[in-house]
């Protein structure tokens, strides 16, 4: 199969024009691992495929969480810096020392991986 240069400049076009927010950036949202670690407290490492430990999951009282894994170093300042961005108080956010993951209440993993990328992960 070749693709008609018809069929490539419409797909160029449309990738062009799409944008996430965030640069260097791809228009899926996925953005390779920057070359140096960025000095902060804490660490959070990607997955094997590449994409940041962020996922959406449902409790068994069927509350809608957001997971954060992979974190080494200091989880309580990545709790306090979560919290902050987050900017409300009425959404817990807690911190699991043991297992190296953060929860809070709701689905917002679009919006802390977009952070955390910014912040240099």
């Amino acid at each position: 199969y070749r693709p008609s240069r018809r069929t490539l400049r419409y797909t160029e076009a449309v990738v062009s024009t799409q944008s996430t927010g965030v640069p260097g950036a791809l228009p899926s949202g996925w953005m390779p691992a920057p070359a140096s670690i960025p000095d902060l407290p804490y660490f959070v490492w990607r997955k094997v495929d590449q994409t940041l430990p962020v996922q959406h999951k449902e409790s068994e009282e069927f509350f809608r969480i957001t997971e954060i894994s992979k974190i080494e170093g200091d989880i309580q300042s990545l709790k306090v810096a979560v919290e902050q961005f987050l900017g409300d108080d009425k959404i817990p956010v807690v911190a699991n020392e043991v297992m190296g993951t953060i929860t809070c209440l709701g689905w917002r993993a679009f919006e802390i991986k977009k952070w955390l990328q910014l912040q240099g992960f």
